[in-house]
């Protein structure tokens, strides 16, 4: 995958197809960039119409459900698992995998951190470098570290 070229027509024709003949589920009109990370393929969907672009992480241990006319700026992380803090002779503890949703019309800009089992509200706006960590309601304009609410976004 790392050999198809970062050009409008591989972005949404080619690298989406690509990634559907390898088990992720992707819905029509999707544009996808070069140099993102994929997990486990299987665990990821994308719904219609979505923009990922460039320098993503997906980890992807858990579900990842993306819904449709999402935009995902460059370098988003969405980690699905943690750990257990274990006991004092070995703190990391077990696996936890929690599975994560971004509802539709999403936007979520440059640098932002999602962790495992947030959901992100339909219509919501995500602030750059923001690190999500909590579920967050639709409509809004979320930022920070944590993030939070920043403020209601009406239509």
């Amino acid at each position: 995958m790392w050999l198809l070229p970062n050009d409008c027509f591989t972005n949404r024709y080619l690298r989406p197809l690509v990634l559907k003949l390898m088990g992720m589920k992707i819905g029509s009109g999707c544009t996808i960039y070069k140099a993102v990370y994929y997990g486990s393929l299987k665990n990821i969907k994308i719904g219609d119409n979505t923009f990922i672009n460039s320098g993503g992480f997906f980890h992807a241990g858990g579900k990842i459900t993306i819904g449709q006319q999402v935009t995902i700026g460059f370098q988003v992380s969405f980690v699905t698992s943690l750990h257990e803090i274990g006991p004092s002779e070995q703190r990391c503890g077990m696996l936890i995998r929690k599975d994560t949703t971004i509802e539709d019309g999403v936007w979520i800009a440059s640098r932002v951190f999602i962790g495992p089992g947030v959901t992100i509200g339909a219509g919501s706006v995500v602030a750059a470098g923001a690190v999500v960590v909590d579920t967050m309601p639709s409509n809004c304009l979320i930022g920070g570290i944590p993030a939070k609410v920043i403020k209601r976004i009406d239509s």
